[in-house]
């Protein structure tokens, strides 16, 4: 009887021990919080042109395409290869162009031509440019050793069909010759190959003539109505002389358009103006400031689309 009862009391007491155990918990899963790295500013170093890539979309269907802008035998391209004619900014050389922004607000374009920038976020603002527009410059990446910007967003229209483009630009600091990792290239873009020269276009402006109504210049109005005709992309007549060349492009991030016109005797010079992005559709200029590329002299322009 004693011998039941003590095993019982060891029974018991088994049971109990067990049931009073421990029970072992999985770890928590460590987790890692990535701390995001400001990008440097790239200010104080200058970079010199690796790389660059043409982005090109159908505003109606969303095809996107890329082209290169370097190739065999390619070596110098430009921001827009629909104009023709370009800024100084807008030509690029691989491993010839050099960007410097300094400390004090300057752009040095090719170790030589200054501008001026204003920085806003990752955008820097290049402007003062030699038709008076500017250029936004929407950095990418930024290094002491690379910069990687998008570059001259604009608008085109090629046969009634309307694209936007831009330019993603790489950069490498002079004199490094490490490896340079581009962007990668953006999803569901459809490659187009190498630039070849210009793709020049026509605009709304072909094929239209317009008269200069009105412009004030030194206080003084006159109506002259004269008539322009645009003859082609870049090229119109005055009062049915000989060709002359003329300009128009978007000023991007401002829905302005920068139209220069080159000899224009009506306005007694080269005078570039900014309009309003829609005037070539609307057929009116009004009270535009246009102003005198050699003596900076500025009048105001009324037009009217025949």
């Amino acid at each position: 009887m004693i011998t039941r009862n003590l095993n019982f009391i060891i029974g018991i007491v088994f049971i109990a021990i067990i049931s009073c155990k421990k029970e072992t918990l999985p770890k928590p899963e460590v987790v890692q919080q990535t701390i995001a790295v400001p990008m440097e500013k790239p200010v104080g170093v200058i970079y010199v042109v690796d790389d660059a890539i043409l982005y090109q979309k159908n505003l109606s269907t969303g095809e996107l395409k890329y082209f290169n802008h370097f190739g065999t035998n390619r070596a110098i391209s430009i921001f827009d290869p629909y104009a023709g004619v370009v800024l100084p900014f807008d030509t690029i050389i691989k491993d010839g162009t050099t960007w410097f922004f300094n400390n004090s607000g300057q752009f040095i374009l090719n170790g030589k031509t200054t501008y001026s920038y204003q920085t806003l976020n990752q955008t820097i603002r290049v402007y003062g440019l030699e038709n008076g527009s500017a250029r936004p410059i929407t950095i990418l990446k930024s290094g002491k050793e690379f910069l990687s910007a998008e570059v001259y967003k604009s608008y085109v229209t090629i046969n009634n069909t309307d694209y936007e483009f831009y330019t993603e630009l790489y950069l490498k600091k002079q004199g490094y010759n490490g490896a340079f990792a581009t962007e990668p290239i953006k999803t569901g873009a459809v490659y187009g190959g190498v630039l070849s020269g210009a793709q020049y276009t026509n605009n709304y402006l072909t094929g239209t003539k317009w008269i200069i109504t009105k412009y004030i210049s030194s206080l003084n109005t006159v109506t002259p109505n004269d008539t322009l005709e645009f003859i082609s992309y870049n090229k119109y007549r005055l009062n049915g002389s000989a060709e002359r060349n003329y300009t128009l492009s978007y000023i991007s991030g401002t829905g302005l358009k920068s139209l220069t016109l080159y000899y224009c005797m009506t306005l007694g010079g080269t005078y570039a103006g900014e309009v309003l992005d829609t005037f070539d559709k609307d057929g009116v200029i009004n009270d535009a400031k246009f102003t005198n590329l050699n003596t900076n002299q500025t009048t105001r322009v009324w037009m009217k689309k025949l």
